[in-house]
């Protein structure tokens, strides 16, 4: 899904009543992030793009599922090629348009940076992401071996969005003259002035492939762009990185990304090896989050306590003037200060209880019940 396809997702996801959403597509894959509405809309919106009805072939996660798997994908514990780094920038940009739409809210926001954290722990404190080459690395590898080389040599990338970028800017450093072809002529314009390349129109596709030494095939699209009838029976390297693919089937020697993923053997071990400590990462991690969540949840009767104890303090201390009405102000703001320790002295084991372990439902209903706060009160 492009960016534009995403943008008017999340439009419609606003008019379906969607608190928050934010969208991760990749090459190979395509997550919905929401709180607020249903996983039948989140189907009947996907469904209605593809044409076809998707709802039994997706899957869902919810609450402590739903965060698990988010910080094992921005950790790349979860990625084609395990410890891979791309998807961190791309869950950044996901979460960037969101915000920019207006649906990255305060669970959302919370959830995505608090696995971009655990991300950098994993990366910075084990070996899991030492040895890893990105999948588009491992392509421009692949094609660089069978060509002997690639400076110089006129190398065509479909696709402008995260992975062709990537594509571009290591291309352009390795002396390749790069031309971009993109289903919307100016997001591929956009790519190739940032890296020096050409933009040419998907239209001009069967005259760029006579001439091209290579393909880097990573657009989003439904059907296949390199077909049998378009080479005419040339032969070049060819990597298929989409999802769906952008290569046909028939077409010969194509390297797709479940190949690439195969050559990433090397550091396989070392990265293995590093598993346990990522995960203990990622449990240390997702118990900060979710203790930060149940904070959040007791929020709302934290504040009725406190509240109730300044009006308990409040009266009293009227009690108190009336009956000591010849008392100096030294001595009324002594009296004032005492009420005041007297009351957080009484709050401070329930307010610190509520902020950690007695934070579940049913122990906030005890400090209610006990307390006497009234739905109104907690304002939840």
């Amino acid at each position: 899904m492009g960016e534009d396809e995403i943008r008017g997702f999340l439009l419609e996801a606003r008019r379906r009543g969607f608190g928050e959403c934010v969208v991760l597509s990749t090459c190979n894959r395509l997550e919905v992030y929401h709180a607020g509405g249903s996983t039948a809309d989140v189907a009947a919106m996907l469904s209605a793009r593809a044409g076809i009805d998707l709802s039994p072939y997706l899957y869902e996660k919810a609450c402590g599922c739903a965060a698990c798997h988010a910080f094992r994908v921005a950790s790349g514990l979860d990625s084609a090629v395990l410890g891979e780094t791309e998807i961190v920038a791309q869950v950044k940009a996901a979460w960037a348009l969101a915000r920019e739409m207006g649906m990255a809210g305060p669970m959302l926001d919370l959830l995505i940076q608090r696995s971009l954290e655990a991300s950098k722990r994993v990366r910075t404190e084990t070996d899991l992401c030492r040895t890893v080459t990105s999948t588009a690395s491992l392509a421009i590898r692949t094609v660089r071996e069978e060509l002997g080389g690639l400076e110089g040599r006129r190398l065509l990338v479909l696709g402008a969005g995260q992975i062709g970028r990537r594509l571009a800017l290591e291309l352009q450093a390795a002396g390749a003259h790069v031309r971009v072809a993109n289903r919307t002529l100016a997001r591929a314009k956009a790519l190739a002035e940032d890296f020096g390349a050409e933009a040419i129109p998907l239209s001009d596709l069967e005259e760029e492939l006579v001439y091209a030494d290579a393909v880097f095939a990573a657009a989003t699209v439904t059907q296949p762009l390199v077909t049998l009838d378009l080479l005419k029976g040339r032969t070049m390297p060819i990597v298929d990185m989409g999802v769906p693919p952008n290569v046909e089937a028939s077409v010969p020697g194509v390297v797709d990304i479940d190949t690439l993923s195969a050559r990433c053997e090397a550091g396989q071990q070392a990265r293995l090896g590093a598993l346990p400590a990522a995960l203990s990462i990622l449990e240390e991690e997702l118990g900060r989050f979710h203790a930060t969540l149940a904070q959040r949840t007791a929020a709302p009767t934290i504040r009725a306590l406190v509240a109730r104890g300044d009006v308990i303090r409040t009266r009293n201390l009227e009690w108190a003037r009336e009956r000591l009405p010849d008392l100096t102000p030294k001595e009324m703001r002594v009296v004032e200060e005492l009420a005041r320790r007297l009351t957080l002295g009484l709050l401070e084991a329930p307010i610190d209880g509520l902020k950690g372990d007695l934070s579940a439902k049913e122990h906030r209903h005890v400090v209610e019940q006990l307390f006497g706060l009234t739905s109104g009160e907690r304002a939840d």
